[in-house]
């Protein structure tokens, strides 16, 4: 996003250095949706979702015909079309990160950031914002996505980058990356990886912490 100056080496996009491009052609290539966002204003949800069309008019114009209907489109598609008109911050911490995720579409670009998005999320709204993360990526997007849940890229990553203190542990597919010696490394609790299906019949791997029964007594229940 180029937020912060690199200590060494550069960050390219399609072959180009991020702080060469300029920020509204960065705009239209990159979206960012963070843990949260704070609004300094009281708006509306309508209000932070039209934001993300900034970068498709002037400084001094108004949003237009075509920035109004995209961002109707999106406020349908996330299930926030009812909410419009509600204060931002009145919603629950599930429906602010989906407003986000809508304000990211009608920006228009390619590649979505996501910083940790199901944090401090509920269980339920944290399966819907990935099961959303998913959904967006068939479309076509690009999506890169910051989680501590070993088990979210199984789901739906298609590769991986597994890091500790800035050192990489491993970059290749979930089952490439995510085994049990890689993520001994990573978290410090031993871990089985557990293959089943649900039942629907779909095939889904799960971490299993191993707890091991103290010296000299039985099984642990």
């Amino acid at each position: 996003m180029g937020f912060l100056t690199p200590s060494a080496g550069s960050v390219t996009l399609g072959g180009e250095e991020i702080d060469r491009i300029p920020k509204r052609q960065l705009a239209h290539r990159i979206a960012y949706i963070p843990q949260r966002h704070t609004p300094v204003f009281t708006y509306t949800v309508r209000e932070v979702v039209t934001m993300g069309r900034a970068s498709h008019f002037g400084a001094f114009s108004s949003p237009r015909g075509v920035d109004h209907a995209e961002v109707e489109c999106a406020l349908a598609r996330l299930g926030l079309s009812e909410s419009a008109d509600r204060m931002f911050a009145q919603l629950s911490g599930g429906q602010q990160q989906l407003a986000l995720i809508a304000r990211a579409i009608v920006q228009q670009a390619g590649l979505l950031l996501m910083d940790e998005p199901t944090a401090s999320l509920d269980y339920h709204n944290a399966m819907q914002v990935l099961e959303l993360v998913g959904e967006l990526a068939q479309d076509g997007y690009g999506v890169l996505l910051s989680t501590h849940s070993p088990e979210h890229p199984f789901a739906y990553a298609d590769r991986v980058l597994l890091m500790k203190q800035g050192r990489v542990l491993g970059f290749d597919t979930p089952e490439q990356t995510l085994t049990s010696e890689n993520l001994l490394s990573a978290y410090g609790v031993d871990m089985d990886i557990v293959t089943m299906r649900d039942r629907h019949g779909a095939q889904r791997r799960i971490c299993l912490p191993v707890r091991r029964a103290p010296a000299g007594e039985g099984e642990v229940w």
